[in-house]
């Protein structure tokens, strides 16, 4: 039993509810021999330590004898704790982006047990979702399946994923161009419910899946495959679980099927370490080219950039656009994307605590934008205090005539310790457009007493706000601007 464990980390995870279905007649002997092996577990105590030393966690079904879970509880790991229980990733330089490759190894192909009690065994994955997706398309259906996983892992972690072959080559071995960084088995664990599957740590990837569930569900498009998955893939980049258990979070301990993939806590965790899907983007050089922004004659063009964050206070971000017209507006806005959730480690007993912590992530770190020309020449810096003057927790804007030219605009958060997620703005109108508004400062189309209640409200404490004529000074000719503009905003 676990002849792994003292080489590698592995973390499982357990079945809210029985999935369901039932395991092939070539596996019942072998499940059987599972159960059999588990309920040892109980009797005749833990394997020795020594032997255990590698597992970060391991997940059973909520039903498991309370003897079991404190069992493992004993010889397995808690894992690192850390604001998102995030361990080693797979890249040194952080926020660099990044390439990484998948396989499936042949079945017949031997896999090692690497839990108490899992018996070693062969690869069966092919054959096994061959026939439960015979009537949905086949191979073609379950391999877009784990496409559709990394690709939305992609999306917010800037890693590129390719499915390569596999060449057999031992089970745990580091990837290379014959064989996926991340290699993808099917195998007997510990029968229907319990375990559905586990995954390593990096900086290897390999995932098992337990030949006894219903992978073939086909609920919300084969939702429990999908997020099963996605959520020991959230182990192969380096997440622990987390608490409470409430169906708000990918990595939360058992699977829950009212989520969709990586939610808000997953995303901010995995671009603490590997950056947005923009990276790299720390500097003029690797800005994100955003291309030409051109005005339509009746409206405003707006580009928009989301899912997106500011690691920390080191991290910068990078954009650069190019304006054709001359006589152009250009409102800038930087808004924080977060909100209230309660998060916490989950415990070395593998239970999640009465009570956690509560971050509003909308509020980690105070965004800035600054704007250049095209030669790094600083137009304007906008950085606000106080979340009613677009400070912490609040947006960030400006509105500036522009030249015709190629423009770069730098996000930032000094002073962050923990990823700011954010949404970019920018949004053109060209002078052939219809009259610009820039005095309707909460956005409801007249200027009245509330924008007025703004402007003075932001006199000292953001001037860009006030800033209506945008010459880097507040005073009476922006108010005469505002006042100028009273009534509806025309268009």
């Amino acid at each position: 039993m676990c002849k792994r464990c003292s080489l590698v980390f592995w973390c499982a995870l357990a079945l809210l509810a029985a999935a369901g279905g039932s395991a092939r007649e070539f596996v019942r002997t072998d499940i059987e021999t599972v159960r059999t092996n588990f309920e040892i577990l109980l009797t005749d105590g833990a394997p020795p330590a020594a032997d255990l030393a590698g597992i970060a966690c391991v997940l059973l079904a909520p039903d498991a004898p309370a003897e079991l879970v404190a069992r493992m509880a004993e010889f397995t790991q808690g894992g690192v704790s850390s604001r998102f229980s995030l361990g080693q990733t797979w890249f040194a330089v952080p926020n660099a982006g990044g390439e990484l490759t998948y396989s499936f190894p042949p079945d017949g192909y031997f896999v090692e047990g690497a839990l108490a009690g899992e018996p070693d065994g062969f690869n069966v994955l092919h054959a096994e979702l061959n026939g439960d997706f015979s009537e949905f398309g086949g191979q073609e259906t379950w391999k877009d399946l784990f496409r559709q996983v990394f690709a939305r892992w992609g999306e917010f972690n800037g890693i590129d994923y390719t499915e390569i072959g596999d060449d057999s080559g031992a089970w745990g071995s580091n990837g290379n161009e014959n064989r996926g960084d991340i290699r993808i088995v099917m195998k007997v664990i510990d029968g229907p419910g319990g375990v559905l599957a586990y995954n390593e740590f990096p900086k290897n990837g390999d995932m098992v899946l337990d030949v006894a569930e219903n992978w073939a569900n086909t609920s919300q498009n084969f939702i429990t495959l999908r997020n099963v998955v996605s959520h020991e893939h959230g182990h192969g980049l380096g997440l622990f679980h987390r608490c409470p258990i409430n169906s708000s979070k990918l990595m939360e301990p058992f699977l829950s099927a009212s989520i969709d993939g990586p939610q808000h806590d997953e995303i901010r965790g995995v671009q603490s370490k590997y950056g947005d899907r923009y990276e790299p983007n720390s500097s003029s050089g690797t800005a994100t080219d955003l291309g030409q922004i051109i005005s339509t004659p009746d409206g405003v063009t707006t580009v928009t950039i989301d899912e997106v964050s500011v690691r920390n206070f080191s991290d910068n971000d990078w954009y650069e656009f190019e304006i054709t017209e001359a006589g152009s507006a250009v409102f800038l806005t930087v808004t924080p994307v977060g909100f209230m959730y309660e998060e916490v480690d989950q415990l070395s007993s593998g239970a999640c605590p009465s009570s956690a912590s509560t971050t509003d992530s909308s509020g980690v770190g105070n965004l800035r934008f600054e704007l250049f020309d095209s030669t790094l020449i600083p137009i304007q810096t906008v950085d606000n205090e106080g979340a009613a003057a677009g400070g912490v927790g609040g947006a960030e804007s400006t509105v500036r005539l522009l030249d015709p030219g190629g423009y770069f605009v730098k996000v930032s958060a000094p002073g962050s310790q923990a990823p700011q997620m954010y949404e970019l703005e920018i949004a053109h109108q060209g002078a052939t457009g219809p009259a610009l508004c820039p005095a309707d400062l909460n956005g409801d189309g007249v200027v009245n007493a509330i924008d007025l209640s703004q402007f003075l409200g932001a006199w000292t404490q953001a001037p860009a706000v006030a800033d209506l004529s945008g010459n880097g000074v507040v005073n009476g000719q922006d108010l005469a601007l505002l006042l100028g503009a009273w009534g509806m905003c025309p268009g």
